[in-house]
């Protein structure tokens, strides 16, 4: 009884060397391919380098927002100042695809960033027109208030009393 399940073992012991043996075969038959390998465009390991100001990378560094772009990409990403110390290189590296999405949303962070801000309320100007001179600024009972409008982008308007 035991031999025979001894038996068995050593025969697929036996087998699996041989696998190993076919798959060594197979992958040295592909290290010593006498013609280069197709390796897929996206998988290809690429460096991109940027620039930006200094003080934008190192804020990128301190809020990680480059560690969150690493994360979600699979790139890497390097900074390394200038000699001006005014702006800094960027390098991305990673597949190509992995290095273009870090790349994008690094360009796409910095032109947010240089955007300027949008109002956050209305904005309201008071402008003091002097009594004798309501009527040629605005026409007699307010009638190229209309028009000012228009022109103005249709800003609200309103008049008070001195």
């Amino acid at each position: 009884c035991s031999s025979g399940s001894s038996s068995s073992s050593s025969s697929s012991r036996s087998r699996s060397r041989g696998n190993k043996r076919a798959g060594a075969a197979a992958g040295a038959a592909l290290l010593t391919a006498t013609e280069p390998m197709d390796i897929e465009e996206s998988e290809r390991i690429v460096d991109q380098e940027m620039s930006l100001p200094t003080e934008y990378a190192m804020q990128l560094q301190s809020d990680g927002a480059i560690v969150a772009i690493m994360a979600e990409t699979g790139a890497v990403v390097d900074v390394s100042p200038c000699e001006d110390m005014q702006t800094s290189n960027l390098r991305v590296s990673g597949t190509a695809t992995a290095a273009g999405r870090a790349a994008w949303k690094l360009r796409q962070l910095y032109e947010v960033h240089r955007a300027p801000p949008e109002p956050q309320g209305p904005e309201i100007r008071e402008i003091a027109i002097p009594a004798r001179q309501v009527g040629a600024a605005i026409g007699h009972n307010g009638c190229d208030l209309p028009k000012i409008r228009a022109r103005c982008g249709g800003i609200m308007i309103a008049l008070m009393p001195p």
